[in-house]
Order: C-alpha cells, then sequence, then structure tokens
C-alpha cells in the first residue's frame, strides 16, 4: 500500500509539472476569506489529449485489460499487485487531466462538449474502481474494471475518435 501512495504522488507531481509547463488556460474562480469569487491563476498545459492517451492511457488500459486475456494469471506477488495499482492511478490522474484543454488541434472543441466530460470522469471512474479492486487484491473487481474501462474506451472513440488507430477490446 505504502508503493501506491508513493506512486500517486510522483504520478501527481509529473502531471504538475506537465500542466506546468505550457500555454495559459482561462482562469478559474475560487471563493474567498469573505466568500466571494476570486480569481485564480490560469494553469498551463502543454501536452495534448493524444499524447496523455498514448503516453499514460494506452499503456494502463492494456496493462489492466491483459489479465483478462486468456491463459493470464491473476496477480501473485505485491510487485505485481502494485503494477496494477500503478495502471489505475495512471487512468484516474489521465481522466482528470483531458478534462481540460490542451495543445491538440481538436482538443479546445472536444473539451466543450459535455459528453468529453463525461467520458473523462468515466476514465478516472474506472481508474479508481480498479485501484479498489487492487487495494482489496480482488482479481474479478480488476477484471470488471478493465470490462467498464473498454465501454467507456469504444463509447469515447466512436464519438470523438471515428477511427482508432488501434482496438480497445482486450483479447479473451
Amino acid at each position: 500500500m505504502r508503493k501506491t501512495w508513493k506512486t500517486a504522488v510522483a504520478v501527481g507531481i509529473g502531471l504538475g509539472l506537465l500542466v506546468g509547463c505550457g500555454a495559459p488556460e482561462a482562469p478559474a474562480a475560487e471563493a474567498g476569506d469573505d466568500g466571494m469569487a476570486v480569481e485564480l491563476p490560469a494553469v498551463p498545459r502543454n501536452t495534448s489529449m493524444d499524447s496523455v492517451m498514448v503516453g499514460l492511457v494506452n499503456e494502463a488500459a492494456h496493462g489492466l485489460w491483459a489479465l483478462g486475456r486468456a491463459g493470464m494469471t491473476p496477480p501473485e506477488s505485491e510487485t505485481d499487485w502494485a503494477t496494477v495499482e500503478d495502471y489505475a492511478i495512471r487512468l484516474i490522474a489521465s481522466g482528470d487531466y483531458i478534462t481540460y484543454g490542451s495543445t491538440g488541434e481538436a482538443d479546445a472543441n472536444w473539451t466543450e462538449r459535455t459528453g468529453w466530460q463525461v467520458y473523462s470522469q468515466d476514465l478516472s471512474d474506472a481508474g479508481m474502481m480498479a485501484l479498489d479492486a487492487a487495494i482489496r487484491r480482488d482479481a474479478a473487481g480488476v477484471l470488471a474494471a478493465g470490462d467498464n474501462l473498454v465501454t467507456v474506451c469504444e463509447s469515447c472513440h466512436q464519438e470523438y475518435r471515428l477511427a482508432p488507430p488501434f482496438d480497445v477490446r482486450p483479447e479473451r
């Protein structure tokens, strides 16, 4: 469990660095001490959503889906379970990251759409489902989270990527 929190912190710092090195976004508002909205500084982003998908989501998703392939055995060692937890944390963080606009050509258009926001949250939720199951050492729960992730990915790709460069369904 200790590795999970270290990994979560490392992923958070890594995403923070990614977020902190790009073009500015519109500032957000937060309630001040008097309850009135105050303008917060913009959080710059310099990584396209395609880059996040390829660099974080693909590996994490395929890592979870590999557990469901015929002939694969469930995680046995603490190291194996920690890897599953890492995959889940990447999915959670990626869903949060892609909620906001970035530098990709279609990113701003996508993030303005309600469906994108729902799919982003669904991605994080699937990651959370996988993380909860991994912490409980529940292989069946991780597989169920992977199945949920397939649905999320296929639905999103149908709407936002008409011709995905890969098949998101796990081989079973």
